[in-house]
């Protein structure tokens, strides 16, 4: 690395999803070499995500030090309190302040850009470019992305168009999977030139870059990549099967250029949000399970869906995916909260609520429950204190008792409820249970509506050649892990070393502490002084701060009417709706 006049301190670079289960078998071969250097020479290991490990909790507990508890962030849709209604999230809904914030407020000098939760962004002490939560017609950024706006038009005059998020799910319906990854090596290019602009404008205390694109190519090419996997979908092309490695390989083609624009002096971190591995085809159908049980009710006496229910499914899909911009804008703005209404009548329009204990919303990605509390619920029924834990109780000793009629083998792993792994005032947003499922043969289980599919049994395998099994598995074949990576850097860090126990909440206050900043005391992560060589904690004590009173998220709509029909598209592509 060459020395800059641009000082910068710490540079974190974020590959959102990369996992080292990919990582360490593709440098044993002698692949990703810069990242082999990279790692020769930093203090590196797992780094525990969050509970949930998904996308949006994850960078804010990143971004916050903070669990979800105390943050508020527990997935990319929250339910609105005291209702069956759901919204789209984003920073407004972050209810702690971010090390963007924290360092703006002692003078620092930040960058920021591609990190999701960020729109709309913080008029902070330096730039920042949201990532894929902005809606940006046509995945393309916009002004109201920016901050400072005026931002936008010098790397447009510098690097070209910046695209918030690689919209390849057209290419991908259409089977043109090279298109599709092309598209994805593009703008990963434009990213990381955008990046290498910024670093080389001034001179920052903190600049982070999140490249999603290696979440992004797990999703939707696991089945091409991994011939093991039950969606295993064999391609001509010797491209489209080496799909997640080219992207790992374009990450680690341009970490030089980054590097390069750091000083020797520098502290730097590559770090991911969460692992990934493959999903596989047998499916849960979480409300028929409850159902089955005795603990919940659907009108008419059965999942199905009826015809009211079908038009509305399919209107999500083509009205969302297809539907000319113009004319999809002049439906939204005419339908206030058309597409939050959609979302939340597919998930919860079918439930008799009057005979229904304890519900799921089914979501693809996680198995979660809600207990139909009476004064919580709008049609609550299960009476809080003794009641509810009597629910709790059985449902636990149930769950663990389930076992899949495929394998007979158990289905969960474990139940956890909100007050065992959460702690803040936020805790009462997220499910009261989070179910986690085992992998069976190496593989997730996936989440499906019951009423979309009128199942016969609470499990079942569908095979990807199965009617309406290539559209539903289209972005879904490869899903999260709890572990990411994590590398840092620097001259107080040593080389070669392997951390264990690291969390991804610990590393804001990490960084507060190797920059002498203050550390708010209710953070809940703590400083990685493993990751530090021993005389520098001993030389440099740590300075606590204040507990953070940030209270600025709001109970406003997130986004207008016709940028939530652009989100909802964008996390159906990414197989986080269905």
């Amino acid at each position: 690395m060459r020395n800059t006049p641009h000082n910068h301190k710490v540079v974190i670079i974020g590959w959102d999803g990369a996992t080292f289960d990919l990582i360490d078998p593709w440098i044993a071969e002698g692949k990703l070499p810069n990242l082999a250097r990279f790692r020769e020479s930093s203090t590196h290991g797992p780094l525990l995500s969050t509970e949930p490990h998904f996308t949006y909790p994850a960078w804010t507990s990143f971004l916050t030090g903070k669990n979800p508890g105390q943050h508020g962030v527990f997935d990319f849709t929250e339910r609105v309190p005291g209702t069956h209604s759901i919204q789209f999230v984003n920073a407004k809904r972050v209810r702690s302040k971010t090390i963007w914030r924290l360092l703006s407020d002692v003078g620092r000098r930040v960058g920021c850009m591609g990190v999701p939760v960020s729109y709309p962004p913080e008029a902070i002490n330096g730039v920042l470019i949201c990532g894929f939560d902005a809606p940006g017609s046509g995945s393309r950024t916009d002004a109201s992305s920016v901050h400072p706006p005026e931002l936008l038009d010098e790397i447009r005059a510098s690097v070209g168009d910046y695209v918030t998020s690689s919209n390849i799910m057209p290419l991908m319906s259409e089977d043109k999977h090279e298109e599709a990854l092309d598209l994805i090596l593009h703008t990963l290019e434009l990213k990381g030139r955008t990046a290498r602009h910024l670093l080389e404008k001034e001179a920052w205390d903190v600049f982070m870059v999140l490249f999603g694109e290696s979440d992004l190519v797990g999703h939707h090419f696991w089945r091409f990549t991994d011939p093991s996997s039950p969606l295993y979908t064999e391609s001509g092309s010797a491209k489209v099967r080496e799909a997640i490695y080219q992207v790992y390989a374009k990450l680690d083609e341009m970490l030089p250029m980054l590097l390069d624009a750091c000083p020797e002096e520098a502290i730097k971190f590559v770090v991911s949000d969460h692992g990934f591995g493959g999903s596989g085809d047998r499916v849960i159908y979480m409300n028929k399970w409850l159902a089955d049980e005795g603990l919940l009710s659907f009108k008419g006496g059965g999942p199905q869906g009826g015809v009211g229910y079908k038009m509305v499914n399919k209107a999500k899909y083509w009205g969302l995916r297809f539907l000319p911009p113009a004319i999809k804008t002049h439906i939204f703005r005419r339908r206030q909260g058309i597409a939050n209404k959609m979302e939340a009548y597919l998930r919860f329009g079918g439930i008799d609520w009057s005979k229904t204990k304890a519900f799921s919303e089914e979501l693809p990605y996680l198995q979660t429950i809600w207990i139909n509390v009476r004064g919580r619920e709008p049609e609550g029924i299960v009476e809080p204190g003794a009641e509810y834990d009597q629910l709790v109780a059985q449902l636990r000793d149930r769950l663990t008792a389930w076992t899949d009629p495929i394998s007979g083998e158990p289905v969960v792993d474990k139940i956890l409820h909100r007050d065992e792994i959460y702690d803040g005032p936020y805790k009462d947003r997220s499910p009261d249970l989070i179910v986690r499922t085992r992998y069976p043969d190496g593989y997730a289980y996936q989440g499906k509506s019951s009423r979309q599919s009128t199942p016969t049994a609470a499990i079942e395998r569908i095979k990807l050649d199965a009617p309406g099994a290539a559209k539903f598995y289209a972005a879904k074949s490869g899903t999260h892990r709890d572990y990411g990576i994590f590398l840092a850097q620097g001259p107080m860090i040593p080389a070669g070393e392997r951390i264990e126990g690291a969390r991804l909440m610990d590393v804001a206050p990490t960084i507060l502490y190797l920059l002498g900043e203050p550390i708010p005391e209710d953070m809940d992560g703590v400083i990685l002084k493993d990751v530090v060589d021993p005389s520098f904690v001993e030389s440099t004590p740590l300075v606590a701060g204040d507990a953070d009173s940030q209270t600025s998220g709001s109970e406003a709509a997130t986004y207008t009417a016709d940028d939530e029909a652009v989100i909802s598209q964008r996390l159906q592509d990414l197989g986080y709706l269905e």
